[in-house]
C-alpha cells in the first residue's frame, strides 16, 4: 500500500465564545453556554484521548494542551472541536508505527493549533490522517519527521503557518479532497521525502505564500488533480522535479511564484508536463532548473501568460514533444520572456508553439529546432 502512495488547521473561534467561560480544573469540563473548555496536562499523566472520551461529540469543545503527550489520538464524529497547544506542547505517537499520531474521521470543524507532532520514529508514520473531515484546520502546527498528512474522502482542510521538517517518506498527499494553504513551509529534509504536496484523483489545492523545498518532487498533480499557486509561492531545490503534472493533472502558477534550481538529479526541468497535463502560468519565474524550464510531452498544453520569465535553465527554456502545444499571449499587451537558456525554444514535428511573436528575448528557433513555431495563432 505504501509503495502505491509514494506520490499518494485551525479554526480560531471568536473570543466572545469563551470570554465568560470559567477556569476549569485539569482534565475536567463544565458546560458553559454552547460548550466548555478543558485543560489537559500531559506532563501530569493526563491524555487528550482520555479527555475526548468523556466529551459529548455534538457540543462545542476547546482543549488547552500542555506538556508532551505520548499517545495516538483518534477524533471521530466530533462537531466543533478545537485543540490548542500551549507553549512547547507536543504529541509523540506510540507503537504501532502504522498508526497515525492523529486520526480524524467523519468530523466537522476540527481545529488543531500550536501543536508540534513528532512522528520521526518511522519514515511512513503519518502525523495526521484526515478522512471525511469537513472544514478542518491546522494553524501553527509543526510536523517533525514522518509523513505530514493524508487528506482523503472529500475532506476540506485549511493550513495556516504549517511547517514540515525533519526526515520522512512523504510530505502531504491529497485524494478526493481539497486543501487550502497559506504561509507554510514544507522542507523535504534534503531529499529524504519523495513528494512535498501531491494531488491525486481530482484533488484540489490552493496555495498562497508557501515554500516547497528539498523533496524528490516539490509539487505534483495527477489523475485530474489541480493545484493553484498565488502570491509569491516558491518551489525550490527539489532534486528530480520542481512542479509536475501528468495524467490530466493541472498546474496554475500566478502572482510572483518562483520555480528555482530544481531537477539537479533527474534533469527533468522546473515545470514538467506529461500525458495531457495542463499548465497556466503568468507573472512568475522559472529559473536555473536542470533539464529545461518548462518541459512538455504527450499532448500536454501550456497557456503562457504575460510577465512570465523563463531564463537561465540548463536545457530548453520551453520544450515540446509528442503533440504538445504552448500558446503565448495573443496580443501585444502581454509578453513572455524566454532567454539565456541552453536552447530557448524547441519542439518536434507534431508539436506547436503559437503566438511566438509575443515571446521576447528568445533566440529564434531554426526549423529543425521547432518546425511549428508560429508568430500568430498557427495554421487552421
Amino acid at each position: 500500500m505504501r509503495t502505491e502512495l509514494w506520490l499518494a488547521a485551525s479554526l480560531v473561534l471568536p473570543p466572545s465564545l469563551f470570554a465568560a467561560a470559567p477556569h476549569f480544573e485539569a482534565g475536567r469540563k463544565e458546560d458553559h453556554g454552547p460548550g466548555g473548555r478543558v485543560l489537559v496536562r500531559c506532563d501530569a499523566g493526563e491524555t487528550i484521548g482520555r479527555t475526548l472520551s468523556r466529551l459529548e461529540k455534538w457540543r462545542r469543545h476547546s482543549l488547552n494542551v500542555s506538556g508532551t503527550c505520548h499517545e495516538n489520538l483518534s477524533i471521530a464524529g466530533f462537531d466543533d472541536l478545537t485543540i490548542v497547544g500551549k507553549t512547547d506542547a507536543a504529541l509523540v505517537p506510540v507503537p504501532p508505527a502504522t498508526a497515525p499520531a492523529i486520526d480524524v474521521s467523519a468530523s466537522r470543524l476540527v481545529s488543531i493549533e500550536g501543536l508540534t507532532i513528532r512522528a520521526g520514529d518511522d519514515p511512513w508514520r503519518a502525523a495526521l490522517t484526515l478522512a471525511a473531515c469537513q472544514d478542518c484546520r491546522l494553524r501553527n502546527v509543526t510536523v517533525d519527521g514522518g509523513v505530514g498528512f493524508w487528506a482523503v474522502s472529500w475532506s476540506h482542510v485549511t493550513l495556516s503557518r504549517f511547517t514540515l521538517t525533519g526526515t520522512g517518506a512523504y510530505g502531504i498527499g491529497v485524494f478526493h479532497a481539497k486543501v487550502d494553504m497559506e504561509d507554510s513551509v514544507l522542507d523535504g529534509g534534503a531529499g529524504s521525502r519523495q513528494c512535498g504536496l501531491c494531488l491525486f484523483e481530482n484533488a484540489v489545492a490552493v496555495v498562497f505564500r508557501s515554500e516547497f523545498k528539498g523533496f524528490l518532487v516539490g509539487v505534483s498533480a495527477s489523475s485530474g488533480g489541480q493545484v493553484t499557486f498565488w502570491d509569491h509561492s516558491t518551489i525550490e531545490d527539489n532534486s528530480c522535479f520542481g512542479a509536475q503534472a501528468f495524467s490530466g493533472g493541472q498546474l496554475a502558477i500566478h502572482q510572483g511564484a518562483r520555480i528555482l534550481n530544481n531537477a539537479s538529479s533527474c534533469l527533468s526541468g522546473g515545470v514538467n508536463l506529461d500525458s495531457a497535463a495542463k499548465l497556466f502560468i503568468d507573472q512568475s519565474e522559472v529559473k536555473g532548473n536542470a533539464g529545461g524550464g518548462i518541459v512538455m510531452n504527450h499532448q500536454a498544453f501550456a497557456g503562457l501568460g504575460a510577465d512570465t520569465e523563463v531564463s537561465g535553465n540548463v536545457g530548453s527554456g520551453l520544450q515540446l514533444r509528442n503533440g504538445s502545444m504552448a500558446v503565448a499571449p495573443g496580443s501585444t499587451g502581454g509578453t513572455i520572456q524566454v532567454s539565456g537558456n541552453s536552447l530557448d525554444l524547441s519542439c518536434d514535428s507534431i508539436s506547436h508553439i503559437n503566438n511566438g511573436a509575443q515571446i521576447t528575448g528568445a533566440v529564434p528557433p531554426t526549423p529543425l529546432q521547432c518546425p511549428n513555431f508560429h508568430a500568430g495563432d498557427g495554421p487552421p
